[in-house]
């Protein structure tokens, strides 16, 4: 019976004791709150580990805000951002788009950028579709039109919650 015990204690200890990947993404939250940002690196990190698209892209926010200085960890970065975008989380699409255009912590994709930025405005994400219209005007990765770049610069001013960025060009 001792045995068995201690076997569950020790399966307890290294699953996290039960925590899921959300629950770990909202320690992260409560953590920030407390200004506790070692705590809420880990969080995020294990929600990240476990497949909590939220997590991935608070842990590449964390990672960016802090540590951002070096090759490696903007690789990481990169690929935490984009895991949040695969997984469903759209504000993590618009910022794997702009590490692509940039060519930071991948190598720089003026195409993928363009279409990460599209995927994400098509889900109502504002910044992204004035990063698409910046994209036409210049030629980046699409056709340059001044026309599809209006027509995402005034999709980029619908909704109630503008980005401050760009309250001046939906004014």
């Amino acid at each position: 019976m001792k045995r068995i015990s201690a076997i569950a204690l020790i399966m307890l200890i290294f699953s996290g004791c039960g925590k899921s990947a959300e629950d770990y993404n909202i320690q992260g939250k409560e953590s920030l709150k407390k200004s506790d940002y070692d705590s809420a690196f880990e969080s995020f990190k294990q929600s990240c580990d476990n497949g909590y698209a939220e997590g991935c892209y608070n842990f590449a926010s964390l990672l960016q805000k802090f540590y951002e200085d070096s090759d490696i960890n903007q690789k990481i970065i990169a690929q935490s951002y984009e895991k949040s975008c695969d997984g469903g989380y759209i504000d993590g699409c618009n910022k794997v788009a702009t590490l692509y255009a940039w060519g930071r912590g991948v190598k720089q994709d003026y195409i993928k950028a363009s279409q990460l930025y599209k995927k994400a405005c098509d889900k109502g994400n504002q910044l992204a579709c004035y990063n698409l219209g910046n994209m036409y005007g210049s030629g980046d990765g699409v056709k340059q039109d001044f026309s599809k770049q209006n027509k995402f610069f005034k999709k980029a001013c619908i909704g109630n919650n503008i980005p401050s960025q760009l309250r001046t060009l939906c004014e």
